[in-house]
C-alpha cells in the first residue's frame, strides 16, 4: 500500500498540470493523440538512457571546481540530451498529424510528451526516496519539466504557422528549453556542490533563494506563453504544409 500511495503521488502533479492547460483548449484535442504524445515521453525517457549510456559524460569528475563540474552535469548529463529526444518524439508524433491545426496545440502536445517523460523519472525518484522527495518534486521538478515544455511547445507552434521563420523558431524551441531546463538542474548542482567554509554556504544560501526565483519566474513566464497562444487561436489560424 506505501508504495502504491508513493507511486500516486508521483503521478498527481503530472496529471493537475496537464488537466489545468486542457482548459486552456476550446478545442480539445483526440485522447488517442494526447495518449500517444505522452507514451512518446515515455520513450524520450528511454531514448535519453540510452545515450545517456552510450555517450557517458562524468562532469562531476572534471575536477574544475562545482561551478563548472555542477554546470556541465546540468548541462551535459541531463538538458540536453533530454530536451533533445523530447524535441525528437515531439517532432515525429504531432509534426505532420492533422490534429495540429491550432497555436495551442504546440504547448499541449509538448506539455504531454515533457508529462509523460517526467512522471516515469518521478516514479522512480520517488519511489527510492520517499514522501517527502514526493512533496517537493511536486512543487518543482514536474513543474519544471511542464514549464520547459511549455517552451519548446510555443516555439514549436511558432515554427508549423510561420513557414518564413520556420528552421529559426524549431532552433529556439530546442535551445530555450535546454537553456530553462539546464538553469534550473544548474542552480541545484552546483548548489549541492559547494563545501562546508563559510563563503561556500553563503553562496550555497544564495543559490537556493536564485533556485526558489527562477520557479516562480519561470512559470510566470509559461503561463504568459498559453495565454499568448490562446489569444492567437481566437483569430484564424494559417494554413501550412508540412
Amino acid at each position: 500500500m506505501d508504495v502504491l500511495i508513493l507511486v500516486v503521488l508521483a503521478i498527481v502533479p503530472a496529471v493537475v498540470c496537464l488537466f489545468l492547460l486542457n482548459r486552456k483548449d476550446a478545442h480539445p484535442e483526440p485522447k488517442k493523440k494526447l495518449a500517444a504524445a505522452f507514451l512518446a515521453g515515455i520513450a524520450s525517457l528511454i531514448l535519453t538512457l540510452i545515450v545517456t549510456s552510450v555517450f557517458s559524460v562524468e562532469a562531476k569528475s572534471w575536477g574544475m571546481g562545482p561551478i563548472i563540474n555542477g554546470l556541465g552535469e546540468a548541462f551535459l548529463e541531463a538538458a540536453i540530451p533530454e530536451e533533445v529526444c523530447k524535441f525528437i518524439c515531439l517532432y515525429f508524433v504531432i509534426w505532420k498529424s492533422k490534429e495540429f491545426d491550432e497555436y495551442l496545440d504546440g504547448v499541449i502536445y509538448a506539455a504531454f510528451v515533457g508529462m509523460g517523460f517526467a512522471t516515469v523519472e518521478n516514479i522512480f525518484y520517488v519511489l527510492d526516496n520517499g514522501i517527502g522527495n514526493a512533496i517537493l518534486r511536486a512543487f518543482t521538478s514536474v513543474p519544471g519539466h511542464f514549464c520547459d515544455a511549455v517552451i519548446m511547445g510555443y516555439f514549436f507552434s511558432l515554427a508549423k504557422f510561420d513557414k518564413s521563420h520556420r528552421v529559426s523558431n524549431l532552433c529556439k524551441a530546442l535551445f530555450f528549453a535546454i537553456l530553462a531546463h539546464g538553469i534550473y538542474d544548474g542552480l541545484i548542482m552546483v548548489c549541492t556542490g559547494m563545501g562546508d567554509s563559510t563563503g561556500e554556504i553563503l553562496f550555497a544560501l544564495a543559490l537556493v533563494v536564485a533556485f526558489i526565483i527562477f520557479n516562480i519566474k519561470i512559470w510566470k513566464y509559461s503561463i504568459k506563453k498559453i495565454n499568448e497562444m490562446v489569444e492567437r487561436d481566437k483569430s484564424p489560424v494559417p494554413e501550412v504544409e508540412g
